[in-house]
């Protein structure tokens, strides 16, 4: 297993095996969409992009650095026929060490909460008066 970072931000739209993953992480996941967030993320000095390869790309995870303290994940995948192999965890790890940040943050949806708690996030709720949404913090200290 061999993970490292995806240096061209272009390129990503360009491998279909980075596509297929990304396809896993978004709601409507359109090519223009796709397009659309690897620009406007990964495109900018504080997007960086990582990927895990064995044979082909098997894992990616894509963080927003917000500043010197902590990164955000905005996308995280393994393909399904890599998972419970340890793969989000290795990502996660190279991305703490990568990054030297004091902690790595997401956002998921209610489904995935578990999982991150599983990876040693530490889960807070926060309700939306405006919208009647609650909304989940997960965080990892580095």
């Amino acid at each position: 297993m061999n993970i490292y970072k995806w240096e061209n931000h272009q390129s990503i739209i360009e491998n279909e095996d980075i596509v297929k993953l990304m396809r896993l992480t978004m709601f409507n996941p359109t090519d223009g969409r796709i397009k659309s967030a690897v620009d406007g993320i990964y495109g900018k000095e504080q997007g960086r992009f990582y990927v895990c390869e064995e044979d082909q790309i098997i894992g990616i995870v894509g963080v927003r650095r917000v500043d010197n303290a902590f990164v955000e994940i905005m996308h995280l995948a393994v393909d399904e026929s890599h998972r419970n192999k340890g793969i989000a965890r290795a990502l996660i790890k190279y991305v703490r060490d990568s990054e030297r940040v004091d902690e790595i943050i997401v956002s998921p949806e209610e489904k995935d909460v578990a999982f991150f708690k599983h990876l040693g996030f530490k889960v807070e709720e926060e309700y939306d008066q405006i919208t009647d949404v609650v909304r989940f913090i997960c965080r990892l200290k580095g």
